[in-house]
């Protein structure tokens, strides 16, 4: 019995880490998982961490790209053999060249997060297996090439990101959340979404991104306007790289829209899973409206952030809207850029 007391404590304590962790990488992903009945909760929160540790492989100084190749695959073996020991050196090396600490701590405890990983039934543990395993097949790719086109920040972003909302749909299928007929219908919105959420991400991080060494802009687009990465984030460019910003946020905003068909195809019975999808979605409508047109985006050293009375009133709005499609859609349109 004390043995089986302790076990549970273990896994406990665990868990309680895999959600701090989240809050300390991917605040804005916490928030509306919280939201969500609590095995479900907890499934997601463990399967975000597990993308956050590679998107940490991918994002660190590592300068060798044969070498974080490595890691992003023996990575990858760590998950599917769920190997929770002997990862000292493997996690040292990435998580002394991880971006922040909280990545850092992160990586050091993969370990802890595996472990909580693989007591989840085998069914989910596949979805997550076989779309992690995607998502670095993609960014393997990507440590060597640019990005030249809108084309090949497509196909960037269907790997870092339209993985993960395909492996969530999954993960509700197979909890029960949704039938095969309604899997089917999202399973053609999801991965168009993910990627939306994504390049609102990228438009907003591009400067910061760019000093840390990471280039995810259309190089097409530069060229149309005659300036180089560099020079996007100069003062004297700035109509020009105005013109470039406004035109990525038209075109992540064309995605959303398959994020509000996403949210709105889900039952309605599913209150919590639709507060979960319109909280980033909504979210994300406001960012590219603040970042639209807006010279902080490319000139300031910090990123461009909707105010705190923006996000509760987005999360306020969420909840009380979430089973009335008619009312998501009006909420949706205020929030949209308009040009």
């Amino acid at each position: 019995m004390y043995i089986r007391f302790l076990i549970i404590t273990i896994i406990m304590n665990d868990l309680e880490y895999c959600w701090r962790a989240l809050e300390k990488v991917s605040r804005s992903f916490a928030l509306p998982i919280s939201k969500l009945p609590e095995t479900t909760r907890d499934i997601y929160c463990v399967s975000y961490d597990i993308c956050r540790i590679v998107d940490t492989i991918e994002d660190s100084r590592e300068k060798d790209i044969m070498k974080k190749k490595e890691q992003l695959d023996e990575f990858r073996n760590i998950l599917l053999e769920e190997r929770i020991i002997n990862l000292g050196g493997f996690t040292k090396s990435i998580a002394e060249a991880a971006q922040k600490e909280s990545e850092s701590d992160l990586i050091m405890n993969a370990g802890r997060i595996i472990k909580v990983f693989s007591g989840f039934p085998n069914e989910i543990k596949s979805s997550v297996k076989t779309w992690i395993s995607h998502m670095i097949y993609g960014m393997k790719e990507f440590l060597e090439g640019e990005i030249e086109t809108f084309e090949d920040q497509y196909r960037y972003c269907h790997y870092v990101a339209g993985t993960v909302g395909n492996m969530i749909t999954e993960i509700n299928y197979h909890i029960g959340h949704i039938n095969s007929e309604k899997f089917l219908e999202l399973i053609k919105e999801s991965e168009r979404f993910g990627m939306g959420l994504q390049k609102v991400n990228i438009i907003k991080n591009a400067r910061n991104d760019f000093i840390e060494g990471r280039r995810y802009l259309p190089l097409s687009l530069l060229k149309e306007q005659g300036i180089k990465y560099e020079g996007l984030f100069k003062i004297e460019n700035l109509e020009s790289s105005l013109k470039i910003t406004n035109k990525l946020i038209i075109n992540a905003q064309q995605n959303l829209f398959h994020g509000l068909k996403y949210a709105t195809l889900m039952p309605e019975t599913q209150k919590e899973l639709r507060i979960y999808c319109l909280i980033p979605l909504f979210m994300a409508l406001a960012t590219l409206s603040k970042c639209y047109n807006n010279p902080e985006v490319l000139l300031s050293k910090e990123d461009v952030k909707i105010s705190r009375e923006k996000v509760e009133e987005i999360v306020r709005k969420s909840e009380e809207y979430s089973q009335d499609d008619s009312k998501i859609v009006i909420y949706f349109n205020s929030l949209r850029v308009k040009t």
